[in-house]
């Protein structure tokens, strides 16, 4: 996509379906018609698209992966050890396919329990800044998303995350958060959930999502 200031965007999005072929409301919900909505309709200045290049690529193969399940290796770890997860894919034909994540747990969880959640890489989104301009608007659009064929590992992180004026700040310390906060100004940063969230790359597309929780052994002194 080319805009009027000459900046070029490179957007990626793809689909899969089970059966039939891709159809005018595909083409209408994919993140290049999104993107150019957002940017014909934004709050803050006229802006013009004066060229769009799309290239479509159809690939017919069962190619798809099912998350049937994952299953702790052991299911206490040591305080800043990693906690080793197997997966189990089931795949189009043929017998199921395993891979065993490692995931490392920092020692701050130490007595703690954490929840561990298994998803594809294409359903997660990396935390942005809402916009205030237009030049933020566009930087968002061209944020690189998560690889399509992959698994994404997440659990909740201590702390905060602070996003403002296209800027985040992620797993602020305790106590940070009140202190950047304005107290004559209703304009200020807005908090996010701050999960910590590992990319393992796959051979195949992934369908479906599950969760497991580990324990962290206590440290004794």
């Amino acid at each position: 996509m080319t805009l009027d200031n000459a900046r070029v965007l490179t957007l990626e999005d793809f689909g899969v379906s089970s059966g039939g072929t891709i159809g005018a409301e595909d083409i209408l919900s994919s993140n290049l018609v999104s993107s150019t909505g957002a940017l014909l309709n934004n709050p803050w200045q006229s802006m013009f698209v004066k060229d769009i290049h799309a290239t479509l690529t159809l690939h017919y193969a069962r190619d798809i992966l099912r998350l049937r399940g994952v299953q702790l290796l052991s299911p206490e770890v040591d305080a800043g050890k990693p906690v080793r997860l197997r997966v189990t894919l089931l795949p189009w034909e043929g017998p199921p396919q395993y891979q065993v994540l490692s995931v490392p747990i920092p020692a701050q969880f130490a007595g703690e329990t954490v929840n561990i959640e298994v998803v594809p890489g294409y359903t997660e989104t990396p935390e942005m800044a809402a916009p205030e301009t237009l030049g933020e608007l566009i930087s968002n659009l061209d944020v690189p998303v998560y690889a399509p064929k992959s698994l994404l590992v997440k659990y909740n992180s201590s702390g905060s995350t602070l996003a403002y004026r296209g800027r985040v700040a992620a797993h602020l310390p305790p106590g940070a958060v009140d202190s950047l906060m304005p107290t004559t100004s209703s304009i200020a940063p807005t908090a996010q959930s701050s999960p910590t969230r590992l990319i393992f790359p796959m051979t195949n597309y992934v369908v479906g999502k599950d969760r497991v929780s580990v324990r962290v052994k206590a440290v004794l002194r």
